[in-house]
This record gives structure tokens, C-alpha cells and sequence, in this order.
């Protein structure tokens, strides 16, 4: 989604930049217009770098989820770079029919570069869900707190990593969510 709107923009600034350079153009001004285009084609190519570039990317990769059909549970494995001991919550979203259905998250703790967890079976319904992980660093809850040393506040953390989640500002810390790992469709015999 975060690309879809970076296209918009930068389609959007190409529009203004061509009616600008219309109108220099019937000006009859050519030094302005090289100067105009040259900066453009560099805003243009600045805006069109990815937002990983010059950052540490921190992963979490969905290594398996198999549903078991007898203890209605999903077991999870990924493989992380993120530091020991910290907590992820993985969780399922979907649509059924036209209703959204969630399965409550559940944490997993990072051990050996490998986050495992299970998920069910209360809320456990047939259907295909993404499989999201999410994490928070907060100092009210005191989750996360050794990534305040690791990674820094939500500042450094914006300026000098990236998550392909949503990175949010909060008052006591932040947190990322909507990390997408994959997809998983439930069906019982």
C-alpha cells in the first residue's frame, strides 16, 4: 500500500512538473527550462529509491505454518535477525464471506535467530489468512525495553532501520505491525 501512494506522488509531481515546464517553455526560456528539468529528473530519482535504501533491514522470515487439523492449531517457525529475547506477536487475518476474522496473536520469543509459536484453537475457523507478526518496544508495558539500547528511540530507529511493516510512533515507545509473512488457508476434514 505504502508503494501504491509513492507512485501517486511521484505521478503527481511529474503532472506539475510538466505544466511548470509548459509554461517556461512559452516563455521562451531555455536556460530555465534545463535548469528546471535537471532538478526534476533528480527529485524524480530521489523520490523513486526505495525506503529501505542506506538502512539495516531487520526480517522475519516464515520458514513453515501447517495447520493441524486434530489439535485445530497453526504452528508457526520463522527465522529473524532481530536480537535475542525479543518478543514478536504473530497473529492471522482474513476475510470470510464478507466478514473480517482475526485469531488473536500470540507471542513468540527470538532464540537463535528462530521465533516458534502456536496459534488456536479457540478461535480457529476454516478460511485463507495472511500470517502478520508485529512487535512493540514500550515502557509502560515493559516489553521490548533491551531494543531501546539496540535500536534507539523511534527517531533513530525511523532514520537507521526498516521493518517491511508499519512503523508507528508512540507516547512510551513505538511499534511495528502488519508485518506480512505469507498466507495459510485452514480447511477441516
Amino acid at each position: 500500500m505504502k508503494t501504491y501512494f509513492r507512485i501517486i506522488k511521484i505521478l503527481d509531481f511529474i503532472v506539475e512538473l510538466g505544466n511548470s515546464l509548459i509554461v517556461l517553455i512559452r516563455k521562451n526560456s531555455k536556460k530555465t527550462v534545463g535548469i528546471v528539468a535537471g532538478v526534476s529528473l533528480a527529485l524524480i530519482v530521489v523520490l523513486s529509491l526505495p525506503p529501505s535504501l542506506g538502512k539495516e533491514t531487520l526480517y522475519i522470515t516464515l520458514d513453515s505454518a501447517t495447520y493441524d487439523n486434530e489439535k485445530r492449531v497453526i504452528q508457526i517457525s520463522a527465522s529473524t535477525n532481530f536480537p535475542e529475547d525479543t518478543e514478536i506477536m504473530f497473529g492471522l487475518a482474513g476475510k470470510i464471506d464478507e466478514y473480517s476474522v482475526s485469531v488473536p496473536p500470540e507471542p513468540a520469543l527470538v532464540k537463535n535467530g528462530k521465533l516458534n509459536v502456536v496459534l488456536g484453537p479457540d478461535s480457529m475457523v476454516n478460511g485463507t489468512f495472511d500470517i502478520r507478526a508485529s512487535f512493540s518496544v514500550n515502557k509502560d508495558r515493559d516489553r521490548n525495553l533491551h531494543l531501546f539500547d539496540e535500536f534507539g528511540d523511534y527517531k533513530e530507529f525511523k532514520k537507521n532501520y526498516y521493518v517491511n511493516g508499519e512503523l508507528v510512533d508512540s507516547i512510551k515507545g513505538y511499534y511495528v505491525e502488519r508485518i506480512m509473512l505469507g498466507e495459510i488457508t485452514v480447511e477441516d476434514e
